[in-house]
């Protein structure tokens, strides 16, 4: 009881408490424990931009007026906590709290149960494992000292509020993305003594668990968190969250980004077409102009030099007070310096960020007052009220169909329909690295037409991958995170052709028509199977697999012959010879007939109904993994190095292995193929116990046995011939010189393509060791 500090009792099952290490170490040793990690200190990460992404409080778009303002949906803000004063956050016309909402207001220092009102529904507090310094310069309760947390939650969801400025820059209405969204507050960063904000993991877990307990809908945190995979926002995801964070300021650097488990959404900060331009007067007269948001007192002189101190000189300058300019005189979106850049240094395979919201000079409330921040912390909010209004047009929505639409409708352009640029040394064109999928359109993601859906479970997979335990390992059922059905695909390692698959969903029109559009980066070459999706009333989701259709023998004289049957069969499956012909990835037309073509199960089921079909069966997919070394040596047969393919698979080499004997009858022996045994051959195949010399072939061209002076006892156990009792020189006869066999494996383990060295050289046994057990 001493030793506890937080229990996670709600989305998922753990605690956090005072450990030694060699206690720690213990409690990792129990088998229902899956890791024990110390926790970590974390940083948070700081209206014009509202009208800038096309949701106008004048004039309202579709995306504002159809999502109701967000109403009623819930954010939880996981941040510094809140100034319930502000009068953003009035419950003016507000009915009552949601009847779902569970969570609580907890009483604290300067704060009481009614600081919580029906636009703040909820308010919690997390100080157990904080240092007391830290704590002495902050409210003992959801009451923010920093201002971060009422900026960020203002942002999101704060009401409309008129004639708001800082000091008269950036003037005009403010308000939160969902203006008409309720806020649950969790305060688990603290004000720290260099003016930053600060917290713990441990209390961050907790206040995800609690959240998942009250009931929000999104899960907004302006932070970098240090556990990349945290299992607290995948119980999250799990129970219908959508979590979105900040990707980072650590930019323009390249594998800065944080934040980058696959089921949360990520976010870069972009600029707006907003600038604060100031000029600055020399004494000599010239004139410069630059940014800052310099305002003036109200007594003080526009027109006085003052004097700037710089070692023994003391030059004068007039500053005059910054302006406003807002409009196409400043080229926007960009994306701000500061914005942490992929690729994951962690995970390659799953591209971060996701996606650029607005984060520079972001005008929100503070205290009683507004502030210009900027952050990806900024950022965030535009994606939680952004997300929230989606949830009430698309209620029934998952968190990764939601995240699809906004990934799936963003924008690699800006307003001048160039591409986007990102700021840094030097400035460039964007690329995924730096935005993700581009600049969010919220307007777009409201009717995205097609979604990439994910069943959450599947995340499981990835995260077995990358369990924090060390003795924890992957399962035999886990899968890099590009086989995840994201909106984008990265594969970080990619040396072989490889196939993944997505399966989407549509959303839109019931009878849609999509046809697949390339952009193949540089040196990689792209295909989509099939090139055209169609979809109807009773077709909605739609999977596509590569299926092998076996006709059987060829039963046309010229191979083109043999092409067109195949269409015309395919072609009464799919409708139309171009149908067939953008399904279709090979035709089999001289040994056998059949084909390979991209197919929907139904479709694959009504091939089988043919009567000239013999069998429809999918493709599977296989890796040289039973012979990895070969592979590791550059070796790989699928894509045959030049020694491989020069030294002619090692045609008619003769290998002799003087070894336990061998196994004739494996498939590594085959003499499928091969021609006759090389003349120059004057070996003998040497008859004996289960063997004769027919147990020889081409591939196996001569074998013996030598059993003199063997014990007695050794040889009752074995084969008085060149059979193999012990496995030891059939496994290295096959790993020197076996022929290709497909679909190998210990048990499901290492499974794919086995083959030797020198797949096409022959074999000479010599057997002259035996078993002894």
């Amino acid at each position: 009881m001493a030793s506890m500090v937080h229990n996670y009792k709600h989305g998922f099952s753990g605690f956090a408490a005072m450990l030694t290490d060699d206690e720690a170490k213990q409690v990792a040793e129990f088998t229902e424990v899956i890791s024990v990690e110390p926790s970590r200190m974390y940083n948070g990460a700081t209206t014009r931009s509202w009208d800038f992404l096309g949701l106008s409080d004048q004039m309202p778009s579709d995306l504002l007026h159809k999502g109701r303002y967000g109403e009623d949906v819930i954010i939880g803000v996981i941040d510094t906590g809140i100034w319930p004063e502000s009068r953003c956050f009035s419950d003016k016309g507000y009915g009552p709290v949601p009847s779902r909402w569970k969570g609580e207001c907890v009483a604290g220092q300067a704060w009481n149960r009614s600081s919580c009102n029906n636009k703040i529904i909820g308010a919690r507090f997390y100080s157990v494992d904080v240092d007391e310094e830290i704590l002495k310069g902050d409210y003992l309760s959801p009451l923010d000292a920093h201002g971060h947390g009422t900026h960020t939650a203002s942002t999101a969801a704060g009401s409309v509020v008129e004639s708001v400025s800082f000091h008269g820059l950036a003037a005009g209405v403010a308000r939160g993305g969902a203006p008409h969204a309720r806020i649950a507050v969790y305060k688990a960063l603290w004000k720290a003594k260099d003016g930053g904000s600060i917290g713990t993991t441990a209390a961050l877990l907790a206040a995800i668990d609690d959240a998942i307990h009250d009931g929000v809908d999104v899960l907004s945190m302006s932070l970098t968190f240090p556990l990349e995979n945290s299992f607290g926002t995948l119980h999250a995801v799990q129970k219908g969250i959508t979590v979105v964070y900040a990707g980072g300021n650590d930019g323009p650097s390249p594998q800065t980004i944080a934040n980058t488990a696959p089921w949360v959404i990520t976010v870069a900060a972009s600029k707006i077409d907003r600038s604060f331009p100031t000029m600055i007067t020399l004494g000599n007269k010239q004139q410069i102009v630059g940014q800052s948001l310099y305002y003036q007192g109200k007594n003080s002189s526009r027109s006085s030099f003052r004097s700037l101190l710089y070692g023994d000189i003391s030059p004068e300058v007039k500053v005059d007070p910054t302006r406003s300019i807002t409009g196409k005189e400043t080229l926007a979106p960009k994306v701000a310096s500061f914005s942490s850049r992929g690729p994951s240094p962690d995970y390659p395979d799953i591209i971060k960020p996701d996606i650029a919201a607005p984060g520079a000079n972001i005008l929100a409330a503070k205290g009683n007052s507004y502030q210009i921040m900027s952050g990806t912390s900024m950022a965030t909010p535009h994606v939680s009220g952004i997300i929230a209004l989606l949830k009430v047009l698309h209620p029934n929505w998952s968190p990764a169909a939601l995240k699809s639409a906004i990934l799936t409708t963003a924008s690699i352009n800006d307003e001048r329909d160039m591409p986007i640029l990102a700021d840094g040394l030097p400035r460039k064109i964007a690329d995924p690295f730096d935005y993700g999928s581009g600049h969010i359109d919220p307007n777009r993601a409201a009717d995205p037409g097609l979604i990439y859906d994910i069943d959450p479970r599947d995340y499981n997979k990835f995260l077995g991958c990358t369990s924090m335990k060390t003795f924890v390992s992957c399962n035999e059922t886990s899968l890099p995170g590009y086989y995840l059905n994201l909106p984008s695909i990265s594969v970080p390692d990619l040396r072989h052709p490889i196939t993944i698959s997505r399966t989407v969903t549509n959303v839109g029109e019931v009878d849609a028509l999509y046809h697949a559009a390339i952009q193949s980066p540089p040196g990689v070459k792209m295909d989509v199977e099939p090139s055209i999706l169609v979809f109807s009333a009773t077709t909605k989701v739609i999977t596509f697999q590569l299926y092998i259709v076996y006709l059987g023998d060829v039963r046309h004289g010229h191979p083109n012959e043999v092409v067109a049957s195949h269409h015309d069969i395919l072609s009464s499956v799919l409708g139309s010879k171009e149908d067939s012909m953008a399904s279709m990835v090979h035709n089999y037309k001289h040994g056998f007939s059949g084909f390979a073509a991209m197919l929907t199960d139904d479709q694959a089921k009504q091939l089988a109904e043919f009567p000239e079909v013999i069998s429809v069966e999918p493709s599977r997919m296989y890796e040289a993994a039973t012979t990895r070394s070969w592979d590791f040596l550059g070796l790989s047969y699928q894509m045959p190095s030049d020694l491989l393919h020069k030294g002619r698979y090692g045609e008619d080499v003769i290998i002799g292995v003087v070894d336990s004997g061998i196994w004739p009858e494996s498939r590594s022996f085959s003499d499928e193929g091969y021609g006759p045994v090389p003349s120059r051959w004057k070996g003998k195949c040497v008859a004996g116990q289960a063997w004769n010399r027919s147990s020889c072939n081409r591939k196996i061209i001569g074998a013996r046995f030598y059993s003199v002076g063997v014990k007695e006892k050794i040889l009752k156990d074995e084969y008085l011939s060149p059979r193999d009792a012990n496995g030891h020189g059939t496994h290295t006869a096959s790993t020197a010189a076996g022929s290709v066999v497909e679909a190998a494996s210990f048990h499901g383990l290492a499974s794919g393509f086995a083959r030797g060295g020198a797949p096409h050289a022959r074999i000479a046994v010599y057997k002259a060791l035996w078993n002894e057990g």
